[in-house]
């Protein structure tokens, strides 16, 4: 049995920044962002990359995010109960004071993933 934790997220050294105006669009690649509260376009995303991002407080109920690559991720006080990650590649992510009731990740690619006081079967 393997019992080394997941490694963590490594994050951009100039900190995080606010994501650019408007809709999350699809085929696009987000790097070093903090994303919060409401994100217009976030409910159906293929092949989209976030890098080096954290989500704080963002209701993801419901979404369906085909083919996306979450590399250095966390994820802070979301809701993502009956998310559909169709496809994903999840590295070096955390999910820390999050529900995930309901998660479909079919095909999904989970590597250094870790789950603190989450809200999951």
């Amino acid at each position: 049995m393997d019992t080394t934790r997941p490694n963590a997220p490594k994050f951009p050294r100039g900190g995080l920044r606010a994501p650019p105006p408007g809709p999350l669009e699809s085929e696009t690649v987000y790097r070093g962002l903090a994303l919060e509260g409401d994100l217009i376009g976030a409910e159906a995303l293929n092949a989209v990359t976030f890098q080096g991002c954290v989500f704080r407080q963002v209701n993801l109920t419901g979404v369906h995010w085909r083919g996306v690559r979450l590399t250095d991720v966390r994820f802070e006080g979301c809701d993502l109960s009956g998310a559909h990650l169709e496809d994903a590649a999840l590295e070096r992510v955390q999910f820390t004071d999050c529900r995930l009731l309901g998660v479909q990740a079919a095909h999904a690619r989970l590597r250094h993933v870790a789950l603190t006081r989450v809200t999951a079967p």
